[in-house]
């Protein structure tokens, strides 16, 4: 049968991509935070009652995210783009007190969406599903559905729209579906109704997650677009080495016109086994970022070398390197992401967010706090 228009562009942008083939995602790895303890805010105690459909959600900064200033607007844009191109939202609200290591409440009161919101799926296959009268069509209703993209970001004119350049602050590939008349048969088996319905589309385990919505019901959605600043990073070198030791975080993909390609170095003394460290990670420069599909990136790697020259960063007549995180099992990198739009959520998915992160082998996340170890290539 012919396949749902929207749900159509939702799985292309979710499975169009393979990770492997462009961008940071070259060195198949990703990252997943867990879970702190928060604080919730209230942000909404005069709001007016919802007579219609209530939508509550609870909007969670976790405890590096680097938050605004500003009052933070959480839209449902209509999606009818597959570009992610959104700009005026059908439904919104507005958040403030947000902070690291906090959640704050909102609400949106959801009527009907309007007649043109929904997509129409004909049941029935034209070259297979015949009646006995010779119509084409199956008889029953036409599934219809309202796709709709959850997306949060700092409205920095006011204008209640969201224009490129203004602070992303939340996004991922999940949606708000209405549905009526039937059940479209691509969305059968998910756990969706006739109504109001969350649907996520898990781009890691390529699956799809329904949930019926119920008037009152409350989302958890996570601040996934903030950057993430989780400071230095420790870690330990395995090797020794009698020069004049230097970690640095170099990196490996990116800008292709960096000169200097490390972002930051300290000395350590390396001559005994299993000398510790702790190195800066700062924004990194604008030559060392690459770009692609809504994000500004950069991949490194943390190395050891011999400082001969000695100009703090390892380069020309510099011995080594002897050790990098990218030589353990498995082989761990840090990634920056900037998002720049909404297009934004495919790597922010992959990575579990703007900012810094961790991360090894098939996407795997990596625990900032724990630390790398830098062991010799093989």
């Amino acid at each position: 049968m012919r396949a749902l228009y929207g749900l159509a562009l939702v799985l292309t942008a979710c499975t169009a991509k393979d990770p492997e083939d462009t961008g940071p995602a070259d060195t198949s790895d990703t990252d997943v935070p867990a879970d702190t303890d928060t604080d919730i805010t209230d942000t909404d105690d005069t709001a007016p009652s919802c007579e219609e459909f209530e939508l509550n959600g609870i909007l969670t900064a976790t405890e590096y995210r680097v938050v605004p200033n500003g009052e933070i607007t959480m839209a449902i844009f209509p999606f009818t783009t597959e570009d992610f191109n959104f700009s005026v939202p059908w439904e919104s609200a507005t958040v403030g007190g947000l902070a690291p290591d906090t959640s704050v409440n909102f609400s949106w009161c959801l009527g009907t969406p309007p007649d043109e919101a929904y997509q129409s799926d004909e049941q029935g296959d034209p070259d297979t599903d015949a009646d006995t009268d010779g119509d084409t069509d199956i008889d029953g209703p036409t599934p219809e559905v309202a796709f709709y993209f959850i997306g949060g970001f700092v409205d920095g004119d006011g204008d209640g729209a969201y224009d490129e350049g203004e602070a992303l602050v939340h996004g991922k590939y999940a949606f708000l579906a209405h549905i009526r008349g039937a059940v479209p048969p691509d969305l059968e088996g998910y756990d969706v109704h006739l109504g109001w319905n969350h649907i996520n589309f898990n781009i890691l385990e390529s699956a799809v997650e329904g949930q019926q919505l119920s008037d009152g019901d409350t989302l958890d959605l996570d601040a996934n677009l903030l950057l993430n600043d989780p400071g230095e990073l420790t870690g330990v070198v395995v090797e020794a080495s009698e020069g004049q030791t230097r970690v640095g975080v170099y990196l490996t993909q990116g800008g292709n016109e960096a000169e200097n390609r490390t972002l930051s170095s300290v000395p350590i003394d390396a001559s005994e086994p299993g000398a510790s460290f702790s190195v800066d990670f700062p924004t990194p420069p604008s030559d060392h970022l690459g770009s692609d599909s809504g994000v500004n990136y950069a991949l490194y790697s943390v190395i050891a070398w011999d400082d001969a020259n000695p100009d703090e960063a390892w380069g020309e007549g510099d011995a080594g390197p002897f050790a990098s995180s990218s030589s353990s099992a498995p082989a761990v990198f840090a990634i920056y992401l900037e998002p720049l739009n909404f297009s934004s959520i495919y790597y922010a998915t992959l990575f579990d967010g703007a900012g810094w992160h961790l991360f090894s082998d098939g996407y795997a996340p990596e625990p900032w706090e724990e630390g790398v170890t830098l062991v010799s290539p093989p």
